[in-house]
């Protein structure tokens, strides 16, 4: 089997059509990372057709700050942490109320 590496612009009409065939649900959960031999990397999906199997090169636009706040949320904060961190806030009651009349 012959093995290519293309990306998804410059794939074949009937590649294209098997790879959506393969995934109807969309690549994301099938999408995986590719690292390049000088620290580079790309994100691919992997498409037999015919007698080539195809790494399908896939552009990844990575929402860094939804990232971040899905991690932070995935993270819970140690109990001795907690416990250093003494917050407090104070509220004007005065301004509360005038921005609720406007």
């Amino acid at each position: 089997m012959i093995k290519k590496v293309i990306s998804y612009d410059k794939l074949p009409s009937e590649v294209l059509d098997e790879l959506h065939e393969k995934y109807p649900d969309g690549l994301d959960d099938h999408l995986f990372k590719v690292s390049k031999g000088n620290g580079d990397y790309f994100y691919a999906v992997t498409c037999d057709y015919e007698d080539i199997s195809y790494l399908i090169k896939i552009y990844v636009e990575i929402d860094t700050v939804s990232f971040l706040d899905d991690q932070e949320e995935d993270k819970e904060v140690p109990a001795e942490v907690s416990e250093k961190v003494d917050v407090e806030i104070e509220s004007d009651e005065e301004d509360e109320d005038d921005d609720l009349d406007n």
